[in-house]
């Protein structure tokens, strides 16, 4: 239906529903992309396309799983990088240099892996909500 049809809507229908009916037909509006309930009963009424939003549960209980990994990766990633701010001010000990540079190498590893993860998943979660 074009906008400019909007402007020039005149009639109105008054409609009586039962508690249970208009919990029926609100259950059916909130699974559609309708933004508005009389959007939706237009489009019901004329015949038109309704387009209906499908969730598979599994995938949303992955998601959920991932975003729970995504938030325990950066706790993980905090942690390590102050203990490397730690060990970058204790560098100045000779007995500390081998495991700094070790730590060092291993912080970067680790860092690029969690950033990597973190973007799937941060990818993964917008194509799932937004898609």
């Amino acid at each position: 239906m074009m906008k400019d049809s909007k402007s020039n809507r005149t009639r109105r229908v008054t409609l009586r529903f039962t508690p249970e009916e208009f919990q029926k037909i609100e259950s059916r509006f909130n699974t559609t992309t309708s933004r508005k309930l009389s959007d939706f009963l237009r489009k019901v009424i004329l015949g038109e396309k309704i387009n209906v939003l499908t969730r598979n549960q599994s995938i949303d209980d992955f998601l959920t799983e991932m975003i729970s990994l995504r938030n325990q990766l950066s706790a993980i990633g905090n942690n390590f990088n102050q203990t490397v701010k730690k060990l970058n001010a204790a560098r100045q000990i000779p007995e500390i240099l081998p495991s700094y540079f070790e730590i060092k190498l291993q912080y970067k590893s680790i860092s690029a892996k969690i950033d990597d993860i973190k973007s799937s998943i941060n990818k993964l979660s917008d194509l799932w909500l937004h898609g």
